[in-house]
């Protein structure tokens, strides 16, 4: 919608979604996909906040994402060993032989 394409245009992290989904989106062209998840988070935002009222968020997200979070009150998870802050849904299954 152009009312999306405006929030799009002036979001301030749109390099950086754009950026993310270079190297994590598997559907085609990576500013469509950081598109399409701006618009999963913005839509997800208000049912996330209302349902989950006076909970507590976890995100694996850093702060400079917060823009993409509900209104909740955040904890950001981090690992403290090198290497180990690849989200879970990311990592590629390993397969029994």
């Amino acid at each position: 919608s152009a009312a999306f394409d405006d929030t799009w245009a002036a979001h301030p992290l749109r390099a950086d979604l754009t950026s993310a989904a270079e190297r994590h989106y598997r559907g085609g062209d990576a500013e469509r996909g950081a598109r399409r998840y701006l618009g999963a988070c913005i839509a997800e935002t208000g049912p996330f906040g209302e349902k989950f009222d006076g909970s507590l968020f976890l995100s694996y997200n850093g702060p400079e994402f917060d823009a993409c979070l509900p209104d909740l009150p955040t904890l950001h998870i981090f690992s403290y060993k090198k290497g180990k802050t690849v989200k879970p849904w990311f990592v590629e299954e390993e397969v029994s032989a």
